[in-house]
């Protein structure tokens, strides 16, 4: 028994600083990431900004930060769980399980970036819960977007979660 609990302390002593710096990367790619669908959205929407300091367009990012950890924190949830799990049972199916994971975020985030931007040019504000409920009639959406819009917003949704994977 004592052998068994030294083992165990000998194998998490190797383990732990592995995983918490997979963890960080993980963690701070997810800070990019938003940094980076923030300074899409703001490219996009320069001309809104015309007049407005540089100083204070940048104060987007420092401002945003908060919920940005916030947002990090609960993506980083399954991976969390997936690495304790691999502590005791190191199989290859929990890492291909959470880069899977990580990759429908990055996917679903980047959809959600392109969907914003011509939200915003019709609604005045970002994304909230009042599109959702038009998500309830697909087809209405499908048809007051142009094919051009369309097309272009997934090809934009593609590129994005690329520089997305790339940069994972």
């Amino acid at each position: 028994m004592v052998s068994t609990l030294k083992s165990l302390k000998r194998r998490a002593n190797k383990l732990i600083p592995a995983f918490s710096a997979n963890l960080a990367r993980q963690y701070a790619f997810w800070l990019c990431f938003f940094a980076l669908t923030r300074l899409i959205f703001l490219l996009y929407n320069r001309e809104e900004l015309h007049g407005i300091p540089l100083s204070e367009t940048s104060k987007a990012f420092t401002r945003a930060l908060y919920v940005d950890l916030s947002m990090a924190a609960y993506f980083m949830l399954v991976p969390l769980i997936l690495t304790g799990i691999s502590a005791f049972y190191p199989k290859t199916w929990l890492s291909f399980l959470n880069n899977g994971f990580q990759k429908s975020l990055i996917v679903l985030v980047s959809l959600i970036t392109i969907a914003e931007l011509p939200i915003y040019d019709e609604w005045g504000h970002k994304l909230t819960y009042k599109a959702l409920w038009f998500l309830q009639h697909p087809a209405e959406v499908y048809h007051t977007a142009s094919l051009k819009q369309f097309w272009g917003g997934l090809l934009a949704t593609g590129i994005i979660a690329f520089a997305g994977f790339r940069m994972f």
